[in-house]
């Protein structure tokens, strides 16, 4: 294609045919031909200004620019100062304003490079998608930190700017993590300070891995306690609109208690009843059994507890309500409990109120198989408890186990009914 570029540069009736199909959605092999466009030709500027009119047309639809980028780096090559021209001129030009970062991150980033990136931010012409190129090929690597921070910083504050922000941070981060050098305060800062354009995700692509990097490294700390309580709050009222927000930044949720299980315990279990309701690691999508995905899990135990201790008639039974509570014994295959679920139920000043709690949890709300089968291998919860020194303890244990009789027997028999049904 670099050829085909460098013979319509000579033949202006091929190019002039040629050029529609340039900017076509579908146009392969439109850079090449760009860098042949510009080696071959003359008249650099009288072609710019060509493509820039046959851009601008409304029958090109879904336009394709790779044509201006090829173009571009063509013409560097021969003139980096007509180069620096061509560029100078399109950063507010209306045809191509809005994707002119990916213009100038195509052909390099000096301190100039730099300044006009600074200025497409300032006219608010390109989105927030067009500086994602900042993250690929190194290409942000030559960027001084302070310049960069302010950079990612208004580049997160776009409309769009948030998942584009969040990636070419991380691709900064990246840099020292394979380095394993510890990250300067002011890059960590930065962190902090993109999140607060935080948005929730339109859909699912690799902007929650990044995001969620820079939580782990930025949300750390005594520095890092503010913006965790800004985020867990937008997310705690979200989701009191959007239900599905729980399970859409699952992996947020998970991160955000990891680093500051304090805070983040503390927003989403709420601080009154009616809060909890709103909980946004109760009862969202989570297997009730060895689920390892459960964001609890992935706070120890006696973080919970010492949570729990401070307000342990409120706290325990609302920790009881959401923390993974049932496994499965690999020795007998029967349910059993979590070792924090037996921690819960040991230090409970009412051991029969958390027990009420977990015993709400028995019957599974979907499943696959027999139910009556399913229930049946839960009887071995309560079940454990028959031998605890607590007579009250003992005493539910006992009625628990017979409720979950009862309700096997009635699932037997619709079960029963079913098979006839098929039969």
């Amino acid at each position: 294609m670099e050829n085909l570029g460098r013979e319509a540069a000579i033949n202006q009736s091929a190019f002039q045919t040629i050029l529609p199909d340039l900017f076509r959605h579908n146009a392969n092999g439109a850079l090449p031909f760009g860098i042949g466009l510009a080696q071959e030709t003359q008249t650099h500027e009288k072609l710019w200004e060509k493509m820039l009119k046959t851009f601008s047309e409304p029958e090109v639809e879904k336009r394709n620019f790779n044509a201006f980028l090829g173009f571009l780096i063509g013409v560097k090559k021969r003139s980096p100062q007509l180069c620096n021209a061509l560029l100078d001129r399109s950063i507010a030009c209306p045809i191509i304003a809005n994707v002119f970062p990916q213009l100038q991150i195509a052909v390099g980033l000096d301190k100039r490079g730099v300044e006009r990136l600074k200025k497409s931010l300032s006219l608010g012409k390109a989105s927030g998608w067009a500086f994602r190129s900042l993250a690929y090929g190194r290409a942000a690597d030559t960027i001084p930190t302070k310049t960069f921070c302010s950079l990612v910083r208004r580049i997160a504050s776009l409309e769009d700017g948030f998942s584009s922000a969040t990636l070419i941070f991380d691709m900064r981060l990246q840099e020292y993590r394979t380095q394993k050098r510890t990250v300067a305060p002011a890059l960590r800062k930065c962190g902090r300070d993109i999140f607060r354009e935080f948005v929730l995700p339109k859909d699912h692509h690799d902007s929650d891995y990044h995001r969620d990097n820079i939580v782990r490294e930025c949300f750390r700390g005594i520095e890092g306690e503010a913006i965790t309580r800004l985020i867990c709050r937008k997310l705690l009222r979200a989701n009191e609109d959007q239900y599905s927000v729980a399970w859409d930044c699952r992996s947020l949720i998970s991160c955000l208690l990891s680093v500051q299980p304090e805070i983040a315990l503390e927003i989403f279990l709420g601080k009154n009843p009616k809060q909890l309701s709103s909980s946004l690691i109760e009862s969202h999508g989570y297997d009730e059994f060895d689920d390892k995905n459960h964001p609890l899990s992935l706070v120890p135990a006696e973080t919970l507890l010492s949570w729990a201790k401070k307000d342990l008639s409120t706290r325990l039974p609302r920790l009881a309500k959401v923390v993974p509570a049932f496994m499965t014994d690999s020795q007998t295959n029967q349910a059993a409990w979590t070792p924090i679920a037996l921690r819960i139920v040991e230090i409970a000043s009412d051991p029969i109120k958390v027990l009420e709690i977990f015993a709400s949890r028995f019957r599974p709300s979907s499943w696959s198989g027999s139910l009556a089968a399913t229930l049946e291998q839960r009887r071995s919860l309560p079940r454990f408890f028959l031998s605890d020194p607590r007579p009250e303890v003992v005493k539910w244990a006992r009625e628990a186990d017979e409720g979950l009789e009862s309700q096997t027997v009635q699932a037997r028999k619709l079960d029963r009914r079913s098979d006839e049904t098929f039969e």
